[in-house]
């Protein structure tokens, strides 16, 4: 059921109405307040907020083409209205429509109610999760990718909530990207990663993604999740392959799934006349695709790791 806060619902309002819309706020049960602020910008405030108050930032990527992957948003958040759902955090949520590619930063608007949602909150109290779409073949069909800063945004709460999910596969990053999770996580300080969710057929993805939506319910609910733990498959990041020369070519399909692995010293593609081949029994590749501009990463190479905890932060040797 759409809540009147919106002229459809938070997703087809964010990506089909044109004019800006009034910000909007009001009082729902157990004295949570939710606001309005813009077509795709929400926010939910609890009725008590203190300095131990969880923070959580939700950026939802999609296009008027495919945004099945977050149906379950538009259920959360009328369940937050009705009073359903309860929340005893302090949320934000922000769907950043795209074009073509993954989104880097966030327009001027988005990144001032991003910079106020996090201003004077401790940053071991802020989580940011960036809902990406999988639309490519992919032996893990849900991932999370952790992006790597100076500061500590590898809490055990976050990988716990991985596990609660059943994520598939978390990936480690070993240096800056150009991603948007990156930039909020490097900015504010705060545990942040990129969650992929399955987008193929309908119902498959609504299985694979219940127990993120699951988990996510929890959290904002700040109650005890009654699904057991499933531990991901842990990678990190190997090296990134940046095309060379114009005569550049993968030797296996366009359609190669993300995590395909290869023997040690196996060759998979050429770039000019170097050869390039996994540097591990087992290296697996993401994103392949020989077509980018010379200078551009063609590839990402990750293999199996083993992470440990170290004053409450994942760490890997």
């Amino acid at each position: 059921m759409c809540s009147k806060l919106f002229e459809q619902s938070f997703l087809n309002d964010s990506l089909y109405l044109t004019a800006r819309l009034e910000k909007e706020e009001k009082t729902v049960s157990n004295d949570v307040r939710v606001v309005l602020h813009d077509a795709g910008v929400f926010e939910i405030i609890p009725s008590e907020v203190s300095d131990e108050t969880p923070h959580l930032l939700v950026t939802c990527c999609a296009s008027a083409k495919n945004a099945s992957h977050l149906s379950f948003i538009d259920s959360l958040l009328d369940d937050v209205i009705s009073g359903f759902q309860k929340v005893k955090i302090h949320c934000l949520f922000i769907l950043n429509e795209i074009s073509d590619g993954l989104p880097v930063t966030l327009d001027d608007a988005l990144q001032n109610y991003v910079k106020a949602f996090w201003s004077g909150i401790n940053p071991q109290k802020g989580l940011y999760l960036d809902i990406t779409i999988n639309d490519r073949s992919s032996i893990y069909p849900t991932v999370a990718y952790s992006p790597k800063v100076r500061a500590p945004v590898r809490s055990s709460r976050l990988f716990e909530f991985f596990e609660l999910s059943h994520i598939d596969a978390v990936v480690l990053h070993n240096a800056p990207t150009q991603t948007l999770t990156w930039n909020i996580a490097n900015q504010f300080e705060v545990d942040s990663a990129q969650i992929e969710l399955s987008v193929k057929a309908a119902e498959i993805s609504q299985r694979r993604n219940q127990g993120f939506e699951l988990t996510l319910r929890d959290f904002m609910a700040q109650e005890k999740s009654e699904h057991i733990p499933k531990a991901p498959k842990y990678f990190r990041v190997t090296r990134t392959i940046v095309k060379q020369h114009n005569e550049f070519r993968f030797l296996f399909s366009s359609e190669l799934p993300n995590f395909t692995r290869f023997k040690h010293g196996e060759v998979f593609g050429m770039d000019g006349e170097k050869p390039l081949m996994a540097k591990n029994d087992g290296e697996a590749v993401l994103f392949p695709d020989s077509t980018v501009s010379v200078g551009d990463i063609a590839a990402i190479m990750v293999f199996d790791v083993l992470p440990r905890y170290e004053e409450s932060q994942l760490i890997y040797d």
